[in-house]
């Protein structure tokens, strides 16, 4: 969900009154010092019993200048902040905005002893929409699956952008399993906008990992990030278009990792994680089918390639 910023543009024309009543208390002060207290009120009181009209306007013009010229410092503010910490392209969150926020949803889960989960959110083939119809296209695709996103999240959670067709979900109070169900209602939000807009395009579809404080037991942001990003990848050698939530951790002590499933025949046995498939995982006899001459063609048919 797009960050919301409090306007604080309405806070200078009431604050203008006061400084006027301090700009003249301040000069009473002065006055009062170099002449003495008692002449001087009675001068003040003196000239505005004499003239009240003009004290009356020079206070109503200072109010307004000073309150105008407050609003527009505001405003100005709210936009410096709004750029530094909004995407441009799709207006939700950027990454900076993304790296705060969870570290202090982080110390939130810590602290109440609450779930936490990650979504890493992934456009498949954005590169083929760039390629056939040009970048602006991709850019309306960004575009509406930013918007459909923010629309599809809960009111707490953050909607980022983190790279180039890589969104985040920061998803407090939420289990991997919840996080699954909200990986599913984004799915079919952005399919089913997609589908609906007016180009002739296939729908698009989205690769998600998901992880939660259980499967980053250094739980670091770096380390939930990691865990989310190593699911996505699991989805993607799955055959993208849809979501995989990350093993989690068990044990009292040393925590020990969940067996990882081969991505190409789902055996547990002999899975070794290939560095050049990206830290995918793979058995040995799916290793050994892909032959270094068929390296490519082996990728392409598992889907682990980009």
């Amino acid at each position: 969900m797009r960050p919301s910023f409090t306007s604080r543009g309405w806070v200078y024309p009431f604050s203008a009154p006061l400084f006027a009543i301090l700009l003249c208390g301040a000069m009473l002060v002065f006055e009062g010092l170099r002449q003495g207290i008692v002449p001087t009120l009675g001068w003040l009181l003196g000239e505005v019993h004499a003239q009240p009209a003009t004290f009356v306007d020079l206070a109503c013009c200072a109010t307004c200048l000073l309150g105008g010229l407050g609003a527009v410092v505001g405003r100005r503010e709210d936009r410096l902040i709004e750029r530094s910490t909004i995407d441009a392209l799709t207006h939700v969150a950027n990454r900076g905005c993304f790296e705060w926020r969870l570290e202090v949803e982080l110390a939130r889960a810590k602290k109440a002893k609450m779930p936490l989960s990650l979504l890493v959110v992934d456009l498949d083939h954005l590169k083929q929409v760039n390629d056939l119809r040009g970048h602006p296209a991709g850019d309306a695709v960004l575009k509406l699956v930013g918007r459909t996103l923010s629309e599809s999240c809960r009111s707490r959670d953050l909607v980022a952008r983190v790279g180039g067709d890589e969104f985040v979900v920061v998803a407090p109070r939420t289990d991997s399993e919840g996080a699954l169900v909200l990986a599913a209602r984004l799915e079919a939000a952005v399919r089913r906008r997609s589908s609906s807009s007016l180009w002739r395009s296939p729908p698009v579809t989205l690769s998600i990992g998901v992880a939660d404080l259980a499967s980053a037991p250094a739980g670091t942001g770096a380390a939930l990030f990691q865990a989310a990003d190593r699911a996505l990848y699991l989805a993607k050698a799955d055959g993208r278009d849809c979501a995989v939530a990350a093993p989690h951790f068990r044990g009292c002590g040393e925590e020990e990792e969940a067996e990882p499933a081969c991505a190409c025949c789902g055996s547990h046995t002999g899975v070794v994680e290939e560095e050049r498939r990206g830290g995918v995982p793979f058995c040995g006899s799916c290793l050994e089918r892909a032959r270094p001459e068929s390296f490519a063609g082996a990728e392409e048919e598992l889907g682990v390639a980009d």
